[in-house]
């Protein structure tokens, strides 16, 4: 504990601390009306908006599809990621 104490005092941490609050009144809003406006995107009628809905879309699809294949390289006998002989 008294490491996480020492680096608190730090000539750096107050004035990154002060910096970060005078910044979230700000940020967070600005993020958040970003955010809203990018999920309302593919909803409408505008060119692109299909493959705006095809790219925001893609993340969960590719996480199962590299989920499947680490499982297939786990538990084929060719490639030996973990040794189950």
């Amino acid at each position: 504990m008294t490491v996480i104490w020492d680096s608190s005092r730090s000539t750096l941490f107050l004035p990154i601390s002060e910096s970060c609050q005078r910044l979230q009144p700000f940020a967070v809003p600005f993020d958040q009306l970003f955010a809203l406006l990018l999920a309302l995107l593919p909803g409408q009628a505008l060119p692109g908006s299909a493959s705006f809905g095809t790219v925001e879309y893609l993340p969960a699809a590719e996480s199962g599809a590299a989920v499947a294949m680490l499982w297939i390289w786990v538990f084929s006998g060719e490639i030996d990621v973990v040794r189950y002989r």
